[in-house]
């Protein structure tokens, strides 16, 4: 598990290493340099290198870059569209070292490039491009070369992950000091490419973790029955929405739970016992729940957004004030009427039932992602797991990122697969924030594993693989 820092950390951190090495920040710009080409070493060999640089410190990033690669023999070139860099930062050092060089500096697109270096802008970028910027990263994106960010791909934000309102499309992002909030979330997986981190030796802490390590199961060896992992009660499969439900219970059989029941429409049992004959069927809203310690609900899967499902997620509310569960799908848009904390559950909304949750439109809930959670969480008094590309887990004040995930996992059920899974976690006895990062990546991992080899990721291809033991 790594830290993720804002800007204002990272920079921070950045004046404290300074005061601690005379005042001077010139060798942390060299190791970050040092530290990129030797990542990307095997890349540079036989091809001619453009590297775009800005006028502060992230194009000194480059510029020092350029000289590295200069002094081992490659082609290189430096384009500085917007001019030389100012004479008061680091940037100036590095542009006079690389200015020692026969290599050039050039001021349009150079007619032949096999690979470019993106050392535009960095991570204190606040304010939209302006027409120049944007062309010229339209530009690049258009180019049929490889393109290498310095620590994120410029004009996307680095604290929303938001491009503003174009950015660089990377095939390698190497971040330095500490993971950026917008590299792991909204739109930064799609642009920053294959994410790699330079700590450059400085140690961070932060509330913020990026964690993508596979969850511990639960030992099952030895004298063990199925009273010992838990029950999962699922409450949804209203009129013709049975496959969500089946989804989640058959998910959450998968991932452990001891005991399955799935609480539907009578019409549609027989279908769930025909698609996993270990789970236990019940009529919805009439069957009393089951609660108590090492109980987990999943309430929402097909639940529907009558006055009937309304009644079944009160009911689940007040059965197990202390034990809690899982609020997904129809359910969160019917609590997003009802105003009700849920302390002990986990929330999974997707941006659109998130800005229900919060009153707010779906935009702006995708314009600053982390701050959605949290606030989420906070309201409600919940872990809240806000899926999508960069999937977020918030307890109100500890914000875990996950980066994993697929595109090609875009398909319907997946939601319900994770709520299943989550549930299971929570009968097994693990806290709500632990269960729901467990399963969170439990499933991005399996559907990136699949991904490998189809063009689209099911629910029921992630549910096929749950009883496989984790490992990487």
């Amino acid at each position: 598990m790594k830290p993720v820092l804002c800007s204002e950390q990272i920079k921070k951190l950045e004046t404290q290493w300074a005061e601690q090495h005379s005042g001077s920040t010139w060798s942390l710009m060299q190791q970050a340099a040092e530290s990129f080409v030797a990542l990307y070493a095997s890349h540079w060999s036989n091809k001619n290198v453009t590297v775009v640089v800005g006028t502060g410190n992230n194009g000194g990033d480059g510029y020092y870059v350029a000289w590295l690669l200069q002094q081992q023999g490659a082609e290189v070139s430096v384009f500085a569209p917007f001019g030389m860099p100012d004479h008061t930062i680091d940037a100036q050092r590095a542009y006079e070292l690389y200015c020692q060089t026969s290599a050039p500096i050039l001021d349009q697109w150079p007619e032949r490039t096999d690979i470019v270096i993106d050392a535009l802008f960095g991570i204190g970028l606040n304010r939209a491009l302006n027409d120049d910027a944007i062309n010229l990263i339209e530009q690049i994106n258009k180019a049929n070369v490889e393109v290498f960010s310095i620590d994120l791909p410029s004009g996307l934000n680095a604290q929303t992950g938001v491009p503003m309102p174009v950015a660089i499309k990377a095939d390698y992002t190497l971040s330095m000091i500490a993971y950026k909030p917008g590299l792991l979330t909204a739109y930064g997986p799609a642009y920053c490419g294959q994410l790699e981190l330079a700590t450059l030796g400085i140690e961070s802490h932060s509330d913020s973790i990026f964690n993508d390590e596979w969850p511990q199961l639960i030992d099952k060896s030895g004298n063990s029955h199925k009273s010992l992992f838990g029950s999962v009660s699922v409450l949804g499969g209203n009129h013709k929405m049975a496959g969500a439900a089946v989804l989640a219970g058959h998910a959450a059989l998968k991932a452990g739970a001891g005991r399955v029941m799935v609480h539907c429409d009578a019409h549609f049992q027989q279908v769930a016992i025909s698609q996993a004959p270990e789970l236990m069927v019940k009529v919805l809203g009439k069957s009393p729940l089951m609660v108590g310690e090492n109980h987990a609900l999943v309430v929402g899967p097909g639940l529907g957004r009558s006055v009937f499902s309304s009644g079944v997620l009160q009911e689940a509310i007040l059965s197990a004030p202390q034990y809690g569960g899982v609020v997904d799908a129809d359910g969160l848009r019917i609590l997003a009427n009802q105003m009700q904390k849920m302390t002990g559950w986990v929330l999974t909304p997707h941006a659109g039932e998130a800005a229900a949750l919060l009153g707010i439109t779906s935009q702006q809930v995708q314009a600053d992602r982390v701050s959605a959670v949290k606030q989420i969480a906070l309201k409600y008094q919940s872990v809240v797991v806000l899926k999508g590309a960069g999937t977020l887990v918030s307890n109100g004040t500890e914000v875990i990122f996950c980066h994993q995930g697929h595109g090609a996992m875009a398909t319907p059920g997946m939601g319900d697969v994770l709520a299943g899974m989550v549930g299971a976690f929570l009968a097994q006895g693990r806290a709500p924030m632990d269960a729901a990062v467990s399963a969170v990546n439990w499933h991005a991992k399996l559907g990136c594993l699949i991904a490998k080899t189809q063009h689209s990721v099911f629910a029921s291809d992630i549910i096929k693989l749950l009883a496989l033991q984790p490992s990487d």
